[in-house]
């Protein structure tokens, strides 16, 4: 069992009503071993309308985001939130998270 741990610091917006990457990717990291994982991401996320769910996900060896993997918030609101997940990766032994 080894920690790894990645961050990034800024502070993006987004009108997509769809998983996108904002301008600053990340965080990540490569060269993960195949095996077992858990992962563990916050957020912030931040709404100015009643109308809009903001959500954050995450992307794991290029799969797309998913709403199973998932941090959201309500309307007009703002929140912090965490998720943890567990993952299998198979990758070859060159798994990015």
């Amino acid at each position: 069992f080894a920690v790894k741990s990645a961050s990034v610091l800024a502070s993006e917006a987004t009108s997509s009503s769809t998983y996108t990457d904002l301008a600053t990717v990340g965080p990540q990291i490569t060269g993960l071993p195949d095996g077992k994982y858990q992962i563990l991401y916050g957020v912030r996320l931040l709404s100015n309308s009643i109308l809009d769910i903001p959500r954050a996900s995450i992307q794991v060896n290029s799969v797309a985001a998913v709403d199973d993997d998932s941090v959201f918030g309500v309307g007009n609101s703002a929140i912090y939130g965490t998720k943890s997940l567990l993952k299998t990766l198979d990758g070859g032994g060159n798994n990015t998270g």
